[in-house]
């Protein structure tokens, strides 16, 4: 496949869904865009970091042909990098840096998700992470994004992961049933888990709150009230390979 066209087709996509820039393409750009076009491969996470490929699938160029392959499990990632089955994918951050330290040839060129964790409770007392001491609480995916984020901000407001509180490792579909049904009081959700929940517990008889923002925490933590966290985005597979002047063109902002 023919890669120095897949950085400027993602660029097209994203700058059209973000709204970035109103200038219109060089003739260089169009050109390539016109007598390149190729097969395009991308790997799709579960999660609101994959909504934006719609647009993508949905108004290709023309003669573009996508295929969309989903993945759950980094190891199913892992697996369609080695093997080079993709041109580029949807992933947590977590995963992007585990694959770059270990060697493989990517490049993260995006953040598209940022700072959408809550920690979510029919116990609206709640006011700070150190009120969590002593209780159990539910975290998607040990070593993930969630973990390590959650993790940091416990030890940031002198609570020990492995002692002051007892951590849960559930996918996000068990935590929010369980949420649901009072078997569990507190869990660690992503958007759009954490509304999910919410409507399914209602219809049950359970309010449910977001006790704590973690994106509000995180700003505590750093001291600075615009700090975001960095939780998904988009990487290029072989991005050596990739013709780096073709992509920043001025219509990057």
């Amino acid at each position: 496949m023919k890669r120095n066209l897949v950085l400027v087709l993602l660029f097209v996509f994203m700058l059209s869904v973000a709204g970035c820039g109103g200038q219109t393409p060089s003739e260089k750009t169009q050109e390539k865009v016109k007598t390149e076009l190729v097969d395009l491969v991308v790997g799709t996470a579960p999660g609101p970091v994959s909504y934006s490929l719609a647009y993508m699938v949905t108004q290709p160029d023309e003669g573009l042909n996508i295929t969309l392959r989903p993945w759950k499990m980094y190891d199913q990632l892992l697996a369609m990098i080695t093997a080079e089955q993709v041109n580029l994918s949807s992933t947590p951050i977590t995963n992007a840096i585990m694959l770059y330290n270990k060697g493989f040839d990517v490049q993260l060129i995006n953040i598209s998700v940022w700072g959408m964790l809550y920690v979510l409770s029919p116990d609206d007392t709640v006011q700070e992470i150190a009120d969590l001491k002593g209780e159990k609480i539910a975290v998607a995916g040990k070593g993930g994004i969630h973990d390590l984020v959650f993790r940091h901000l416990l030890i940031k407001n002198g609570l020990d992961p492995d002692k002051d509180v007892q951590i849960l490792y559930m996918d996000l579909p068990e935590a929010s049933g369980k949420l649901a049904t009072s078997e569990l009081k507190f869990a660690v959700l992503n958007e759009p888990n954490s509304s999910m929940a919410t409507l399914n517990a209602k219809k049950g008889g359970v309010e449910l709150h977001r006790v704590l923002d973690l994106q509000e925490e995180w700003q505590k933590v750093t001291g600075q009230k615009e700090a975001r966290i960095p939780q998904a985005g988009f990487v290029v597979v072989n991005a050596k390979s990739v013709d780096k002047a073709v992509i920043f063109d001025k219509r990057v902002p």
